[in-house]
């Protein structure tokens, strides 16, 4: 990785780390209400659909896509929006190959979760049986890198809007149960 990509990758995790510091309060009581939830979901879900008609175009990562792709992280603070789906959708719209899309949504993950994970150290170091912690690591893991695996085999395939048709259902189940209810 060269000083260049380090720099679109600081650029691209620069909105989402300022919104999310400044309005941690606010984003985190929006995941009390399953309505914001499911009506996200389908506005994710009709995003990776979008993908279906983008056609790589072979653009390099620039200033201003890394700019684009972080607003788009932004976007998945709120629940309901897929952090992954929102920045690749957003890259493969812009014209990025699948590949790079991939890898610039990846490396702006690992702060997110580094991060997230220094912020609640405490919490994690004063629970009652840290053991149980080290087993559910290796299952999400072990998940984690199973669902890398199948994204990145999806986006190589070009059939990411496949996973706009289970966003679809599963948005309009959340709705159905908040109505319901």
């Amino acid at each position: 990785m060269n000083w260049r990509y380090l720099g679109f990758l600081m650029l691209g995790l620069a909105p989402a780390a300022t919104v999310g510091f400044l309005f941690k309060d606010i984003i985190e009581s929006s995941f009390e209400d399953p309505l914001p939830v499911g009506l996200l979901m389908i506005l994710t879900g009709a995003l990776l659909l979008a993908t279906k008609w983008a056609r790589p175009r072979n653009m390099p990562l620039n200033w201003w896509r890394a700019l684009i792709i972080g607003l788009a992280q932004v976007c998945a603070l709120l629940p309901g929006i897929s952090r992954s789906g929102a920045t690749i959708a957003t890259a493969l719209l812009l014209g990025v190959e699948p590949e790079e899309a991939f890898r610039f949504s990846f490396f702006m993950l690992l702060p997110a979760v580094i991060g997230s994970a220094i912020l609640d150290a405490k919490d994690i170091a004063s629970l009652p049986h840290p053991a149980w912690l080290l087993g559910g690591f290796a299952v999400a893991l072990a998940t984690g890198l199973a669902s890398l695996w199948v994204l990145r085999k999806t986006l190589i395939s070009r059939r990411l809007f496949w996973f706009a048709f289970y966003l679809f259902a599963v948005g309009a189940a959340s709705l159905a149960f908040f109505f319901w209810r």
